[in-house]
């Protein structure tokens, strides 16, 4: 399989960046207004010279305000559905493949080993769940099982843990106060697993620090 370069990573960022303006018809100054990043810094990553991705809550800022997810922004997958239509489309399961984009994203860890990583899940990241939070969003999930979903997340995790890891996440704040409050799906969760959850998370921010990075 060919690796893909940081430059190619880059030019594939902005010409999706590109097309998402030009079919929202958004201009640079609009942009930023929306999503709160600097005019001078979406100019910067849509100037045809630019070779390096920007840090993961601006991609997450951008993804909002265009309505595409960050893996569709970054060229990890073709689904142009926004961030929320995919949660829901993940969590309450309609008919589904099997997980594509966590292929995708194992595969661009893989492949950028030792090169600076930048994402942001729409929910939580996935490496740093509970048994508990996989066994509800995927009890009933077509493409993948709890089963499935904790090898693969232990996967991830071996991979944060690894030497040259430089990983950066960017969750967005709602998402952890949604979660934290037991809204929507979380519901089912105790207060008990909610607080698992959260320790997990802090527990595992301040072990694979500074290797691996969050940010709300």
């Amino acid at each position: 399989m060919e690796r893909i370069t940081k430059s190619q990573r880059a030019f594939q960022f902005r010409e999706r960046l590109s097309e998402a303006m030009l079919e929202r018809q958004l201009n640079r100054t609009t942009l930023a207004e929306r999503s709160g990043v600097d005019r001078s810094t979406v100019s910067q990553l849509l100037g045809e010279h630019q070779v390096r991705l920007p840090s993961g809550h601006v991609v997450a800022e951008l993804a909002t305000a265009l309505g595409v997810t960050t893996d569709w922004l970054l060229g990890l997958t073709s689904n142009t559905l926004s961030p929320g239509e995919i949660l829901r489309e993940s969590l309450e399961v309609a008919q589904a493949s099997a997980a594509p984009a966590d292929a995708n994203i194992e595969r661009w860890l893989l492949e950028s080993a030792g090169a600076k990583i930048r994402n942001a899940p729409t929910t939580l990241p996935e490496f740093m769940k509970t048994q508990a939070v996989m066994e509800l969003e995927y009890a009933s999930y077509v493409g993948k099982s709890p089963e499935q979903a904790k090898a693969s997340n232990e996967t991830r995790l071996t991979l944060n843990r690894g030497t040259g890891m430089d990983h950066e996440l960017a969750v967005p704040r709602q998402r952890m106060e949604e979660f934290a409050q037991r809204h929507g799906i979380w519901s089912a969760l105790s207060p008990a697993q909610v607080r698992e959850q959260l320790i997990l998370m802090a527990d595992l921010c301040e072990e694979l620090y500074p290797s691996t990075r969050l940010h709300l």
